[in-house]
């Protein structure tokens, strides 16, 4: 399902969606280069999701939720622009996959991985502009053929459910 604008810049009308409608946890999600910037309008779920080269993305302080991967392996791929400091993405995809979060410019602020199944290995450079939480799963950051890439947390890093006192907390 593929964003192209043509309403306004709220996610959540069906008209700004090539399908004519919103997607939903079933839809692999495109952000396209269109004139008018998408706006997430609430807490959403997708199964997967790209931001294209020129194409521009505003978490508007909710969550994006990605619980599978495109045809491509990619949980995520950000090619394309973070406006704004306030995108929090959460992967809860059962599965090993990529995710490349080096947006053009901007970073996503908050990055939730909350599966037991989940490996997600990191295809580029990532800044997270507040915090990374591991509830359940895996982030690598590298090699699987990619090589190795940076990760940079501005704020706090939470590994673990925090079920237990604080033996789970980094």
């Amino acid at each position: 399902v593929t964003w192209d604008g043509s309403t306004d810049t709220d996610y959540g009308t069906a008209a700004n969606w090539d399908t004519g409608s919103v997607p939903t946890s079933s839809d692999d999600v495109i952000i396209a280069n269109v004139s008018n910037d998408c706006v997430l309008d609430g807490s959403r779920s997708v199964k997967s999701f790209v931001v294209q080269a020129g194409g521009d993305f505003n978490g508007n302080a909710e969550t994006l939720t990605v619980v599978g991967e495109n045809g491509s392996g990619y949980a995520v791929d950000i090619d394309g622009d973070i406006v704004g400091t306030n995108t929090m993405i959460t992967i809860t995809t059962p599965a090993t996959t990529l995710i490349d979060l080096a947006a053009t410019s901007g970073n996503v602020r908050d990055l939730t991985i909350n599966h037991a199944s989940c490996v997600a290995t990191m295809y580029s450079d990532v800044s997270l502009s507040r915090n990374l939480t591991i509830t359940a799963g895996q982030l690598t950051t590298g090699d699987g053929g990619y090589g190795y890439s940076n990760l940079t947390v501005a704020g706090t890093t939470t590994i673990g459910n925090a079920s237990h006192s604080s033996e789970d907390q980094a």
